[in-house]
């Protein structure tokens, strides 16, 4: 076995889900591991004793940690907490990795510093269903904006990307980031995190490993929208703050486009902050004028929004306030919130 030093990779796994519905997945990340020598971290935050007893024999590379109660956010990062290698593997505990038989391990010391992440082979796939569409695609854009444009051309119809091999310091400071202080504990915060992370270099191709995503209730429209409606609805906003999905994302990104982890130059951030508000908030008025219905009451706020997009400030600032006030308008507080946190990121960016 590798030393902790030499070893490139932890697999960080979050679980929840009781041992019936995760030892598959939780196996299938030890035998991996153990024939790739990396590294797995599991917190398990479901309290269910069984599952603790069967996985108390695991091999001396595996960390499993008994965290019963503690809340999403904090339970992926007391797997970070654990992981001391250079890259890290966010895995969900309902997804499968396998070794490609046949595949030479991919080399992550021979990685230039422009390399934010690598993406394995990765399989979307539903339960009794055959594969449903794979992805293999890098993105090697030059500069951080295109690799954004990059990215939301070839989604696809998810944020699998997600699931990929990420430099740790970066991919937790976002994470630690959500933790302190988020408006609305950002169910769907990894829209904003793959955006953040693209920005700080391009994510190659890693053909040696296979991932295989369990799309479970993000399968059919009826189980997308339950989803998203649990999601708005934990955060304290009432139904229609779904159709503002893109606003919030892009001030997610806009706050994480400060967070000092982010390495480009001020220029760079600008066309950054312009890109996610190509992205987001083109897509958010794009919608807006297809479906106004499901905007109903906010015509001001949309086109006091579609006027400083027109003339924005360097930084976008006003573009940002604006948000942060539709915002408010669908739950009170959550301006001076996203403020709030705005300021204290950029704060610790300025601190070093």
């Amino acid at each position: 076995m590798t030393s902790a030093r030499e070893c490139p990779v932890t697999i960080c796994i979050p679980s929840n889900r009781p041992l019936a519905l995760s030892k598959a997945s939780l196996e299938s990340a030890i035998r991996f591991a153990g024939a790739k020598g990396y590294r797995v971290v599991i917190s398990d935050n479901s309290g269910e004793g069984v599952k603790f007893a069967h996985f108390s024999a695991a091999p001396d590379y595996v960390t499993y940690l008994d965290n019963p109660g503690l809340p999403p956010v904090a339970n992926l990062l007391a797997c970070l907490d654990y992981a001391a290698t250079e890259f890290v593997l966010p895995m969900g505990d309902d997804d499968l990795v396998e070794v490609t038989a046949g595949e030479a391990d991919f080399d992550f010391k021979a990685l230039g510093r422009d390399v934010a992440g690598v993406r394995p082979h990765l399989e979307v796939f539903a339960v009794g269903e055959p594969v449903l569409r794979t992805h293999v695609f890098a993105i090697d854009a030059e500069t951080a904006a295109d690799r954004l444009y990059e990215y939301r051309n070839k989604i696809g119809g998810d944020n699998s990307l997600y699931y990929s091999y990420f430099r740790r310091s970066d991919f937790e400071e976002l994470i630690r980031l959500v933790e302190t202080n988020h408006p609305t504990g950002a169910g769907d915060i990894d829209w904003a995190i793959v955006y953040a992370l693209l920005a700080n270099g391009k994510i190659a191709y890693d053909r040696s490993t296979i991932l295989k995503y369990d799309i479970g209730k993000w399968r059919w429209n009826e189980g997308i929208e339950a989803s998203i409606d649990n999601i708005y609805a934990s955060a304290g906003l009432p139904r229609q703050a779904v159709a503002f999905a893109s606003l919030f994302r892009f001030m997610d990104s806009y706050v994480f486009a400060f967070r000092r982890t982010l390495a480009v130059s001020d220029i760079e951030r600008i066309k950054v902050l312009y890109a996610f508000a190509i992205i987001f908030l083109g897509q958010l008025l794009h919608i807006s004028e297809k479906q106004p219905e499901q905007f109903d009451g906010f015509e001001k706020e949309l086109q006091i929004l579609r006027a400083v997009l027109k003339e924005p400030d360097d930084y976008l600032v006003n573009v940002f306030e604006v948000c942060a006030r539709i915002a408010d308008r669908l739950k009170p507080g959550l301006h001076a919130q996203y403020i709030g946190w705005f300021a204290g990121v950029r704060s610790q960016s300025e601190a070093g």
